[in-house]
C-alpha cells in the first residue's frame, strides 16, 4: 500500500500528507478492505460450517486474543522499523542465514493470492448473473460446479481482475476513498440480510447449528488448525500484508487500536457471513441435504446459499447487486493490499515500483490460470498455502525471541499506542502462537494420515500430506538455494533496534 493512516499523536501537515492517509476513517476502512472480503464472506461460513459452527467460532476468538493479534503486532512493528520488504526485514533482524524464512512468507503471499483472485472472479461472475437474473431457477450446486471449472465468462473476469489490478495499485487515494463508501454498504447489507435470512421457514436451524458449541469437537486438532489457518487466511497475520503495509506508516500511527479494529472487525464480518449464509442452506435443503453441505466442506456453499435467498426474497434482485458489488470491491482491495508484499520486495532489489506491478501481475495470471480452470486444484492451493501463512507465524515469532518482547512491546507497540498491550502480547507472541502452531500442525499431519489411509503418499490427492510436503518442500529448497543471491540484492534497511526511522523517499511516489 502506498500510504497510511495519518499521525494522531501529532506531526506536521507536510509529514501526514506525505506518509499518512486523509483520515482515520479513510485508514480503517482500507485496513479493513484489506481483511475483510472473500475470506469472510465465502471462507468463514464454509469453515464454520465444516467445523462443528460454535466450536470454529470459540476457536476462532482464543486464536485471534492468543495468536492473531499479537503476530499482527509483530508485522507492524516489523515493517515499521526496518521499512523493508519481509526478505530485508527478516536479513536484518535475524540475519543473512534467516532471510529465507522472509523469501517463504512472501511467496506464500503471493501464491495465495493468485488463488484469492480466482475467488474474486468467482465473485464478480455472481455479480453480473445477479443483474442478469441468470441463476434464477437453475440448480444452485450444479451452477457453481459450472462456474468453478474452466468457465469462459469467469476466465475473462479473472484477466480483467488482473489488468485492474495492474492500474488500481497505483492509484491508493482513489482506493481510499471508493472503501470509505463501499465498506460501510457491505456491513449495512451483510446486516440486512442476516436478519432476513433468519426469519425465514427453518432459517434459526442454521443460526443454531452456528451458535450451538459441540465441545468435543474443541478435542480435535481439525477445528483448531482450521481456526489458525481462517484467521491467517482472512485476518493475515503471517501473510505479512501488514509487515508492507507498515512500511509506509507514519511512525507514531496506533499500532493497537488499528490492530484491534481490524481483528475484531474481521470476525464480526465473518459471523455476519456465516449468518447470512448457514440460515439459507437449512432453509433452502432439506436438514439431511443442508448438514451433508455443511460437513462437505464444498467451496460454494456461500454461492448456493446466498442466490437462494437472493432469488426468494423480496427486492432480492437489488440486494443481491449491492452485496456482489460490495463483496467484490472488498476482496479486490484485500488483493491490493496482498499484492504489495510482492511489489515491495521486488522495489528493495532496485526494480520501480511500476516494473515490480507488472512482474506481480504476470505471476498471478500464471500461477492462478490453473485455479480458475479447475476447482480442485483452487482448493488444493488454498489448503497448502492457508496452513503455509501459519508456519510463517512461527517466523515472525523468532523475531520477537531475538529482538526481546518485552523491548518490543515497550519501546515499539506501547509508545505509539493510545491503548496499551499488556504482557498477554509477550507469552501469545513468544510461547503460544509457535506452540500451538507446532502441535496442531503435527497432529494435523497424523489426522490427514488417516483421512486418506490409501492415498495420503498420492500427491495429486486434492489435500494430501504428501500434495502439502511436497510444494512446501520445492518452495523451501528454492528459496535457501536463492537466499545469499536475494541478501545480496535487496538493499540494506535503516533499521537501529531503537526507533521507528521515517519513511525512504524510494516508496513515496
Amino acid at each position: 500500500m502506498e500510504n497510511n493512516a495519518n499521525n494522531t499523536n501529532g506531526t506536521s501537515g507536510n509529514e501526514s500528507n506525505v506518509s499518512g492517509y486523509t483520515s482515520r476513517f479513510g485508514l480503517i476502512c482500507i485496513l479493513m478492505g484489506g481483511a475483510v472480503g472473500a475470506g469472510n464472506i465465502w471462507r468463514f461460513p464454509r469453515m464454520a460450517a465444516l467445523n462443528g459452527g460454535g466450536a470454529f467460532v470459540v476457536a476462532m476468538l482464543i486464536c485471534l486474543i492468543f495468536v492473531g493479534l499479537p503476530i499482527m503486532y509483530v508485522e507492524f512493528f516489523v515493517g515499521r522499523a526496518t521499512r523493508r520488504g519481509s526478505i530485508g526485514s527478516f536479513r536484518d533482524i535475524l540475519g543473512k542465514k534467516y532471510a529465507w524464512m522472509g523469501t517463504w512468507g512472501a511467496m506464500c503471499n503471493l501464491l495465495m493470492t493468485a488463488m484469492y483472485t480466482v475467488a474474486t472472479a468467482w465473485i464478480f461472475r455472481y455479480m453480473f448473473m445477479s443483474i442478469s437474473k441468470s441463476y434464477y431457477g437453475l440448480n444452485k450446486q450444479e451452477l457453481f460446479s459450472k462456474v468453478s471449472n474452466h468457465d469462459p465468462i469467469t476466465i475473462v473476469i479473472f484477466l480483467c481482475l488482473i489488468v485492474a489490478l495492474y492500474f488500481s495499485i497505483q492509484t491508493q487515494r482513489i482506493m481510499e476513498k471508493v472503501s470509505e463508501i463501499l465498506l460501510p454498504i457491505l456491513f449495512v447489507i451483510l446486516i440486512f440480510v442476516a436478519i432476513y435470512a433468519v426469519t425465514l421457514p427453518r432459517g434459526t436451524e442454521g443460526l443454531k447449528y452456528l451458535y450451538n458449541i459441540d465441545w468435543k469437537t474443541l478435542a480435535g486438532p481439525t477445528v483448531w488448525l482450521n481456526a489458525l489457518t481462517q484467521t491467517a487466511w482472512s485476518l493475515g497475520p503471517g501473510m505479512l500484508t501488514w509487515l508492507h503495509t507498515s512500511i509506509f506508516n507514519h511512525k507514531n500511527d496506533d499500532i493497537v487500536l488499528n490492530g484491534k479494529c481490524q481483528g475484531y472487525g474481521d470476525l464480526t464480518a465473518g459471523m455476519l457471513g456465516a449468518m447470512c449464509v448457514l440460515p439459507c442452506i437449512f432453509a433452502f435443503l432439506p436438514s439431511e441435504e443442508a448438514l451433508a453441505l455443511c460437513g462437505s466442506g464444498n467451496a460454494g456453499l456461500m454461492f448456493v446459499g446466498m442466490c437462494s435467498l437472493f432469488e426468494s426474497m423480496p427486492g432480492g434482485f437489488i440486494i443481491s447487486i449491492l452485496f456482489y458489488v460490495a463483496l467484490g470491491f472488498a476482496a479486490f482491495s484485500s488483493i491490493l493490499s496482498m499484492a504489495m508484499v510482492g511489489v515491495c520486495n521486488l522495489m528493495d532489489m532496485g526494480m520501480s515500483r511500476k516494473k515490480g506491478i507488472l512482474v506481480i501481475c504476470l505471476f498471478y495470471l500464471v500461477v492462478g490460470f490453473p485455479s480458475v480452470w479447475s476447482l480442485t486444484f483452487a482448493n488444493n492451493q488454498d489448503t497448502v498455502w492457508g496452513i503455509g501463512f501459519v508456519v510463517t507465524m512461527v517466523f515472525l515469532s523468532l523475531i520477537v525471541h531475538k529482538v526481546g518482547a518485552e523491548k518490543v512491546r515497550t519501546e515499539f507497540i506501547n509508545p505509539v499506542s493510545d491503548i496499551k498491550t499488556g504482557k498477554l502480547f509477550n507469552v501469545g507472541a513468544l510461547y503460544i502462537a509457535p506452540i500451538m502452531i507446532t502441535i496442531m500442525f503435527l497432529w494435523w499431519c497424523v489426522q490427514s494420515v488417516q483421512w486418506y489411509p490409501d492415498t495420503w503418499w498420492n500427491p495429486f490427492q486434492e489435500a494430501s500430506l504428501s500434495s502439502l510436503l511436497l510444494q512446501w518442500a520445492i518452495l523451501i529448497g528454492l528459496c535457501i538455494g536463492f537466499n545469499s543471491y536475494l541478501c545480496k540484492k535487496v538493499s540494506p534497511s535503516p533499521y537501529n533496534g531503537k526507533d521507528y526511522p521515517p519513511v525512504p523517499e524510494s516508496y513515496i511516489q
